[in-house]
């Protein structure tokens, strides 16, 4: 697939060129020359020609006994017809096969043959429980044999709509390698480990493997607690035809990031990776990654990570992170890799419904329905977001959260969430650091991809940054920026995550410009290897901006750091409160929603964190710990309105305290 035939052809699939053999002909890996295999047909007329499973020839069974016991005297003796039928098989597993379909021929890889032929999944199939023959499985199979053969790549992602076939294409991948290679191990996650044993393992991998005709099975053993299929490595001279023994493992583990770390795989199945839990996938892929390397760190094994659409759960950013890292469409020059090392493939909705026999549909019929189905319910949030995670027409409608348990209201954050998350440099990614080294003189930024700020630069004017001459460094820019900060704890979240320090800045509404104020224009969300770095992080920042910070004052380290640091000028102390910062308490995330709902209402418009909305949109004021963006956004948007607060405090005393209002610059 990867590499050009002679005399063939090719087809763009998502972005990569597949490579396909003349008509009628396949690409033989054994010989390594291109052969004539000619064109399978089940009848010469037009209508009649699709796929059909031809499985095991009449009166196998019958013939197969008879060739055994005539093996127990002559151990090299075939049956003609039978041998003839294995290797046929053997070929059209290794090379693939060409077959009529509606007058037009059609090629399918070695493995999608594999998978239509000898994979059964049960269910109501034209094939009696074996797969039926899609046009998308066929791209899908061009993809992924592209995606093997291709060492610059280490597997792929597959997201599809529920009832897509995604585990019997995993059982398929995962079985095709390992059944035939000596030593090839195949390992399988999912979710949770109840996931990986009940519906990959269970009723895919076992299923499927015993359904394999004796030519295509090694020798196996399924081990003691039934976790896994040893393939045994063949002992005996007398062991039977279909007995090979290879020596390789199929077993399924635990969803933890550790649970196949010092493995060697030759096919990993990463099964719902989009909806794992007690597992950040990002961070399992990175020691999955080393059991797929041979010596050279090259590919020796691959991986398919798969999920459905509908029901995507978790750390959004972090999954659409990982999506956006795979494109193939993104390689480094210099690598040839993709930041993940591996491809992505989505399968939209209106082409992988209503399918005939031939594995065809209408695509633009489809999406007409789809839409129309949509406009039923647009008036109920919560189905119509349910229609579109259903069936979804793009990728970015794929990663659509559900909005029947969102505190805010959904469909905003929604509509925002998808115009910004796949758009490029709305923002710029660097770090804050002191010049030459010497704290307390000048801060400057230091673009970097690795960098622990995200800043929205079209919306500051650096004029103002400008720091006036000061006896003593204090604050110049309060009428201007406002930042809230969350500090992080040594401890960890209920999903057993390291929770991080954030903070956001805030261009504070301007009535002479009010397009380009009510912004969230710095956002910081990190922990450091130290607490002490976290919080000179933070005095950078507001020494940059010239603006004092709204602080959780739960954990007051932070607050000590700054007084040792002789910045105690840069803590906010809110009216009526008698110290500075701000108590992590529920009275305190009553006023973040209450604040949030408002800006999110009003502003929503002019965000341009993608991580702020997908915190928003799952956040949940009961479990506060694993939402820092939320968090400290909510902490921003109190400081903004503190001169409110004022206001408020001192409207019985029917006067005002303009120094309050309106701090008087530093003396210059």
């Amino acid at each position: 697939m990867k590499e050009p035939i002679k005399g063939g052809s090719q087809i763009e699939v998502q972005g990569v060129m597949c490579q396909l053999p003349p008509i009628g002909y396949v690409y033989n890996v054994t010989t390594k020359t291109v052969e004539y295999r000619g064109i399978m047909s089940r009848s010469e007329n037009t209508l009649d020609q699709y796929w059909q499973r031809n499985g095991l020839p009449k009166g196998y069974n019958a013939k197969r006994d008879l060739e055994q016991q005539k093996q127990k005297n002559n151990e090299n003796y075939q049956d003609p017809e039978l041998a003839e039928f294995r290797r046929d098989a053997w070929d059209k597993r290794l090379n693939g096969c060409w077959f009529m379909n509606k007058g037009v021929p059609t090629y399918i890889t070695g493995m999608h043959y594999f998978y239509l032929e000898w994979i059964y999944i049960g269910g109501t199939t034209n094939n009696q429980g074996y797969p039926d023959f899609w046009e998308t499985d066929k791209k899908f199979f061009y993809f992924l044999q592209y995606v093997i053969e291709n060492d610059k790549c280490f597997g792929m992602i597959l997201l599809t709509r529920r009832r897509g076939g995604k585990t019997a294409k995993s059982v398929a991948f995962l079985l095709e390698a390992t059944t035939r290679m000596m030593e090839a191990n195949g390992g399988i996650q999912s979710k949770t480990e109840d996931d990986a044993e009940k519906i990959v393992y269970r009723k895919g991998v076992l299923k499927a493997f015993d359904k394999l005709p004796d030519f295509f099975r090694p020798k196996y053993n399924v081990n003691g607690v039934a976790r896994g299929i040893t393939l045994m490595e063949k002992r005996d001279k007398e062991a039977e035809q279909g007995d090979r023994g290879l020596g390789g493992v199929i077993d399924f583990r635990a969803s933890n990031d550790t649970a196949y770390d010092g493995d060697k795989l030759k096919r990993y199945v990463g099964d719902e990776i989009f909806k794992t839990r007690n597992s950040d996938v990002y961070n399992r892929h990175e020691i999955i990654l080393p059991t797929l390397e041979d010596t050279n760190t090259k590919p020796y094994g691959k991986a398919l990570y798969t999920s459905t659409v509908e029901e995507i759960e978790g750390e959004i950013a972090n999954y659409m992170k990982f999506w956006q890292d795979s494109d193939q469409n993104d390689i480094d020059e210099v690598t040839g890799y993709t930041r993940t090392k591996l491809y992505r493939y989505f399968i939209p909705s209106d082409e992988a419904i209503n399918l005939d026999i031939y594995g065809q549909c209408d695509a633009e019929e489809n999406r007409r329905i789809i839409l129309a189905e949509r406009e039923q319910v647009r008036n109920d949030s919560e189905k119509f977001t349910g229609r579109i995670r259903r069936r979804p027409l793009s990728v970015e409608e794929a990663f659509r959260t559900s909005s029947n348990s969102s505190v805010y209201d959904m469909a905003r954050l929604q509509d925002r969430y998808e115009e910004i998350s796949w758009r490029e440099n709305i923002y710029e990614t660097g770090d804050f650091i002191w010049k030459s080294g010497i704290k307390d003189g000048e801060v400057i930024w230091v673009p970097s991809n690795k960098g622990k700020w995200k800043v929205v630069w079209e919306y500051i004017d650096t004029d103002i940054l400008k720091r006036p001459n000061q006896t003593k460094v204090r604050p110049w820019n309060n009428q201007r920026f406002a930042i809230g900060c969350d500090p992080y704890s040594h401890s960890r979240t209920v999903d057993y995550r390291n929770s991080s320090g954030a903070f956001y800045v805030y261009k504070k509404h301007d009535p002479t410009d009010p397009d380009r104020s009510d912004i969230f224009i710095v956002e910081y969300i990190a922990r450091p290897a130290t607490s002490d770095i976290f919080f000179e992080d933070l005095i950078k920042t507001c020494f940059y901006f010239g603006a004092e910070a709204l602080i959780e004052n739960n954990r007051n380290n932070i607050m000590d750091y700054f007084t040792y640091r002789e910045y105690s000028n840069f803590m906010m102390q809110l009216p009526n409160r008698p110290t500075p910062g701000i108590p992590g308490s529920t009275k305190t995330h009553a006023d973040i929603i209450a604040h949030t709902e408002s800006y999110i209402y009003q502003h929503i418009h002019k965000v341009y964190f993608p991580r702020l909305i997908d915190d928003w949109k799952n956040f949940d004021p009961f479990n506060t710990t694993k939402f820092d963006a939320a968090m400290a956004s909510g902490y921003t948007l109190i400081a903004d309105n503190k001169y409110n607060l004022v206001l408020m405090k001192m409207g019985n005393k029917k006067m005002y305290d303009i120094d309050m209002l309106f701090p008087k610059k530093a003396v210059v």
